[in-house]
């Protein structure tokens, strides 16, 4: 094939084209070079054609957001989540279990620490004390004190 019958190609049929060489172990300047193309012109052409170069997969690969805009074929995503089963398990264990994180700013050992008097609503500090010694004993009250104010800063700053 040579470039004039490379260009006259639906997109489609471009991609597979090079792709079908690079299965082969060819480099895409190689594959440029048997159509006689320069390598930008090619490569700028696929680029155009909604398509980018996977180095990961080494191959040509939709550009995101180009692949049936967005929607997804059932099997498709059938398939991915019987792939990634144990991850997505993990996830949602993970999300059920409601774990606290506690950041590593609270645990900082080079950190400086000061003794604050404040009034606080006492309903709300009884609740939150309760919460705390029945779901997470294992910290102290200071450390998830802390925790509530990184995430205040970390939302509203």
């Amino acid at each position: 094939m040579n470039e004039v019958e490379f260009r006259s190609l639906v997109a489609e049929e471009r991609v597979k084209y090079v792709n079908d060489y690079l299965m082969k172990n060819m480099k895409l300047k190689e594959v440029a070079i048997n159509l006689g193309i320069a390598y930008s012109s090619m490569t700028s052409l696929l680029n155009k054609d909604g398509y980018r170069y996977s180095r990961q997969q080494k191959q040509y690969v939709p550009l995101e957001g180009n692949d049936n805009k967005g929607e997804h074929k059932e099997e498709d995503v059938l398939l991915y989540i019987k792939e990634n089963e144990a991850t997505l398990r993990r996830i949602i264990e993970f999300y059920n279990s409601a774990s606290l994180i506690i950041s590593p700013k609270v645990y900082d050992n080079g950190a400086k620490f000061v003794t604050k008097n404040f009034k606080i609503n006492t309903a709300i500090l009884n609740e939150f004390q309760t919460l705390m010694s029945e779901k997470y004993p294992q910290y102290r009250l200071q450390d998830a004190i802390s925790q509530a104010i990184l995430d205040f800063i970390g939302r509203y700053k």
